[in-house]
């Protein structure tokens, strides 16, 4: 998804350029950076390590490097749906895109971390983790000094378990069934079931009120 900054019109000299296509990979993030940059403000410590100004993008002096689809921290996502076996987070950086997954509670296995060249592949169909396992080794350890992906699925999944025991089986059942195009059948009940007894193995005794997800970035 193409994100388009526009300086405003009192940018001064050292600010204004004509127009440009950058291709290196940027998050909603890096707003708040550019927008504390500009009035001269230090970013929050907790986000200096994730989110980069975009301010020297828009310089006319910009170094042509900096453009470029390698340059930059990339970007970092996570998802943690209802209707997923386990969460995922993502780390887009140049090229290459990498996926990490949660542990799973039950079932054979867990699923393994997968690596895309989205600039050949753009809808991913090929994943390249057996063959550039150097790539994949230096993109699971950027990963990793921004986000820990294991404990934050592992706090999301604990999260659901606490409200699903606030709120008692019915009501739990019924804020599911709400997830779903399709109405639960026994077999649905019978996971859930099954989930609730492997989550109270894995966490203990709900809390009396819901978890929070912590901010788990570093």
């Amino acid at each position: 998804v193409a994100f388009v900054l526009r300086p405003p019109r009192a940018a001064t000299a050292t600010t204004a350029a004509a127009a440009r296509v950058a291709r290196r990979v940027v998050s909603l993030i890096d707003v708040y950076a550019t927008l504390l940059d500009a009035a001269d403000g230090a970013p929050p410590r907790r986000d200096a390590s994730r989110a980069g100004s975009l301010l020297p993008l828009l310089r006319a002096g910009a170094d042509a490097a900096a453009l470029g689809a390698e340059a930059g921290a990339g970007a970092v996502s996570e998802y943690h749906g209802p209707t997923a076996p386990t969460g995922a987070c993502m780390l887009r950086r140049g090229r290459h895109k990498y996926v990490e997954y949660g542990g799973l509670f039950f079932g054979a296995g867990a699923f393994p971390p997968q690596l895309f060249d989205v600039e050949a592949d753009e809808e991913e169909r090929h994943d390249l983790a057996a063959v550039e396992t150097e790539t994949l080794a230096a993109m699971r350890a950027a990963m990793r000094e921004r986000l820990d992906c294991q404990a934050a699925d592992r706090a999301a999944k604990r999260h659901d378990y606490e409200l699903y025991e606030e709120h008692g089986e019915g009501t739990a059942l019924e804020m599911a069934r709400a997830c779903y195009a399709e109405p639960l059948d026994d077999d649905d009940v019978e996971r859930i079931q099954r989930w609730r007894v492997a989550a109270g193995r894995e966490f203990g005794p709900a809390a009396s009120s819901p978890g929070i997800v912590e901010n788990l970035f570093t």
